[in-house]
């Protein structure tokens, strides 16, 4: 019976580690595809991305810079606590705020509830 709930006990710990929504820096295909807008420092690479950080390093206390992964595609996410828009903090590789280019027709709470975070790149002051 034991040996039956310690094989039930890892086959259901192997099954949630494969659904869980982590982060994946080592899988090729990823890291291809989607980290960082294929820049290997993206916040000193992409100029657009540096601009943001020194405006928002001067701005905020607490923010952060995430690339998330949404339908096999890198978006940059600026999540800082203080955002009146959080709209306007998910950018594509280009700099252009993502849900008014290359996501037309996405909702806010649509791309929040089905990105998986790939890579954080920078945390100031995060909880």
């Amino acid at each position: 019976m034991k040996t039956r709930i310690y094989i039930l006990a890892i086959a259901l710990l192997a099954f949630c580690s494969q659904s869980c929504n982590s982060v994946d820096q080592d899988d090729p295909e990823l890291n291809e595809l989607l980290l960082s807008c294929n820049a290997t420092d993206p916040i000193n690479d992409l100029q657009w991305l540096g601009d943001l950080d020194a405006e928002y390093e001067q701005l905020w206390q607490t923010y952060r810079i995430m690339v998330v992964e949404f339908e096999r595609k890198g978006y940059i996410v600026l999540d800082g606590t203080l955002s009146s828009s959080p709209a306007s903090t998910i950018f594509n590789c280009n700099g252009d705020v993502a849900l008014n280019s290359t996501l037309k027709g996405i909702s806010y709470n649509d791309f929040i509830d089905n990105m998986r975070i790939v890579k954080v790149l920078k945390t100031k002051n995060w909880p």
